[in-house]
């Protein structure tokens, strides 16, 4: 007997029907409110806010960059979600969020780039930066791919690719809510654009983690 036939016969044999469509939002919210608290945890008792914080949201620039990058957050975690499904919860509309909500992070940063002074930084500190995010995001991406692994998806590039997103961003945000840099040189080099090598690294393995 194929493994696909076992796995047919284990759902026939369930004595209650599999999960519905409540199921993804539970598993969304899951997803959600773990990095929230994440971010929260190590910005609050481990990295510590920047002492200019609450200053800083007063800043039109700043401001919309947190706001768009969490938005890239909440919504590659809701791509996870439904690509942990085999169907997708038929909503493909859904798995266009992340692109948007990137594209959106892409033209704050670039528009700060156009208004913001752009300081150079020591290449080695911001190495440091890069390899302090990557840390950082180990947590929810072991935590992200438990979740995702228990489902049964057939897109497993593409789910991982969001889930290493995911939880790079959120790493990446609460370093950007606790260091006190604010040159765009330094942020765009070693703390944004690794995302996409995490987004990369994902599809790369992604077959792996979620073979079932």
């Amino acid at each position: 007997m194929s493994g696909m036939e076992t796995f047919i016969n284990d759902l026939a044999a369930r004595p209650t029907p599999p999960c519905r469509a409540h199921c993804l939002t539970k598993l969304f919210l899951t997803l959600a409110g773990v990095l929230i608290l994440y971010i929260a945890a190590v910005v609050a008792f481990y990295l510590l806010p920047r002492p200019d914080l609450l200053q800083k949201f007063t800043q039109p620039l700043f401001a919309a960059e947190i706001i768009s990058l969490g938005a890239v957050i909440l919504s590659s975690a809701f791509g996870a979600a439904l690509l942990a499904y085999p169907d997708g919860q038929q909503k493909p509309w859904a798995l266009r969020l992340p692109l948007v909500a990137f594209a959106i992070f892409v033209i704050v940063i670039a528009f700060s780039w156009h208004m913001a002074p752009s300081l150079p930084t020591m290449a080695w500190d911001g190495m440091n930066c890069t390899l302090c995010i990557t840390l950082l995001s180990l947590p929810p991406a072991l935590f992200m791919s438990w979740q995702i692994r228990r489902m049964a998806s057939v897109h497993p590039r593409l789910a991982a690719m969001n889930a290493f997103l995911t939880a790079f961003a959120a790493a990446a945000l609460a370093l950007r809510l606790s260091e006190a840099t604010d040159s765009i040189m330094h942020l765009t080099t070693f703390h944004y654009l690794p995302m996409l090598a995490a987004a990369a690294l994902g599809i790369l393995i992604g077959q792996r983690i979620f073979r079932w």
